[in-house]
């Protein structure tokens, strides 16, 4: 079920309501429910053609989620140790991460009960968190927030946190350990895919 939560929790970055005026609050819910809107719509074509799933995340994701600073988090203290054309390659593969791994999830949402909290203050520097509270068929409910941040085309999305747990954090922890066992250079090898 958490792998639905995680699939739900992309959803709201797959339609293009992203405004200056639109509240960060407005960008998660509007966007979750146009995709859900979809979602329901095509699931039969997803379901056959569920490559066209991953196409469709991997075109949609991209202007709402700030993978720069998503990147540079989930490498943590090693972000400063590449150039800018691995770095570039890190951002490029660690999106690739997450689409290949959450594309097909979104499948698995059945009309569960979505609720949201007020956003609330992350930072000085205007960073805000929107909490979506999704009540599972058994009465659990499951917190996605949304740490999010103001660029000049609207708010982005720097990390999920669901139930308590970061995206960013757990990739960063598995991260530094492979680092630590193998060292940057050979982390570096085995995990990029670009010529640099």
């Amino acid at each position: 079920m958490k792998k639905f939560i995680i699939g739900l929790a992309l959803t709201f970055l797959c339609a293009g309501v992203l405004a200056d005026h639109i509240t960060p609050e407005e960008v998660v819910r509007e966007t979750t429910d146009a995709v859900l809107s979809r979602l329901d719509n095509d699931r039969a074509e997803l379901k056959v053609h569920p490559d066209r799933l991953q196409q469709l995340v991997r075109e949609l994701i991209i202007p709402h989620f700030d993978f720069d600073t998503m990147s540079r988090l989930a490498l943590g203290r090693y972000w400063k140790y590449l150039d800018d054309s691995q770095k570039t390659c890190f951002t490029a593969t660690f999106h690739n991460i997450l689409v290949k791994r959450y594309a097909y999830i979104l499948l698995s949402y059945d009309q569960q009960k979505i609720t949201y909290q007020p956003p609330r203050n992350l930072s000085r520097q205007g960073y805000l968190t929107v909490t979506q509270n999704i009540t599972l068929k058994n009465g659990n409910v499951i917190p996605v927030e949304y740490p999010m941040r103001p660029l000049e085309d609207g708010w982005k999305v720097i990390d999920l946190v669901i139930d308590n747990i970061s995206l960013v954090r757990s990739h960063r922890a598995a991260f530094q350990e492979e680092i630590r066992n193998k060292g940057l250079a050979i982390f570096l090898e085995e995990n990029l895919d670009c010529d640099y």
